[in-house]
């Protein structure tokens, strides 16, 4: 009995060696046979976009009158719009709605009803002479103009994502490369790689514009010229090294 609680033990004691053996060559494997190396890239771009931001802002006395006259004004500023032969396709509805005003020294008290339609224009590059025209027309018809973007196009994001990405790439393989030859090894096969989000977002150009600073907008509008803008990316790769 004794003899076989010998055995026992021995067996349990050479399982932990084992697995402590091996979590040690594991650890070793992973942490001092790897290479991590980070590659940058920036892209220099021109947008091909630009996207005037639109809204419609009525108040009346009561939801359905503020709904009505957002509507007259809307229905005239579209029709204009295609009388102008812009495309009715570049006019994109973001959102409507009807909320009650509040005052709240009286108890929160309804004072009237807003009507927020918002929209959005999408002109291409060869259109960008056209955007003093639109702020016209907007201006108009009543409606205001929140801000302009220039933007990269769905098509144009994903072309020069897949670029950055790729010189990213190719940078941390030469910097793993380098390293690898300061310590006279060769890289091998590529354990992992990961990437930091694409680094883009639109750029602002222009604030608010109404009737009362039309003149002047359309003045610095007609300035603006999309200048090329800097994307960039990160890639994270990890070779093991022979």
């Amino acid at each position: 009995m004794m003899e076989k609680s010998i055995k026992i033990t021995f067996i349990i004691v050479g399982s932990v060696l084992a697995i402590f053996l091996m979590s040690l060559f594991v650890f070793y494997d992973v942490s001092g046979s790897t290479i991590t190396s980070n590659g940058n890239a920036e892209l220099e771009v021109t947008p091909d976009l630009v996207s005037i931001y639109l809204r419609v802002e009525t108040i009346a006395d009561n939801a359905e009158e503020s709904k009505n006259i957002n509507s007259q004004i809307y229905d005239e500023f579209l029709v204009n719009y295609i009388v102008e032969g812009f495309d009715k396709n570049s006019l994109k509805d973001l959102g409507y709605n009807v909320n009650p005003n509040y005052n709240w020294e009286n108890g929160r008290e309804i004072t009237g009803y807003t009507a927020l339609r918002s929209m959005k224009v999408e002109l291409k590059k060869e259109e960008f002479e056209e955007v003093s025209n639109l702020i016209d027309l907007a201006v108009d018809s009543g409606v205001l103009v929140n801000y302009i973007n220039f933007e990269l196009s769905i098509e144009k994001q994903n072309e020069y994502k897949a670029e950055v990405l790729k010189l990213a790439t190719q940078d941390a393989k030469v910097k793993a490369e380098s390293i690898a030859e300061g310590l006279e090894k060769d890289i091998g096969k590529l354990v992992s790689v990961s990437s930091s989000n694409f680094g883009y977002s639109p750029w602002y150009r222009y604030g608010e514009v109404s009737t009362s600073n039309l003149e002047m907008a359309k003045s610095d509008i007609a300035e603006i010229n999309p200048d090329e803008e800097t994307i960039r990316a990160n890639v994270a790769v990890v070779y093991r090294i022979k």
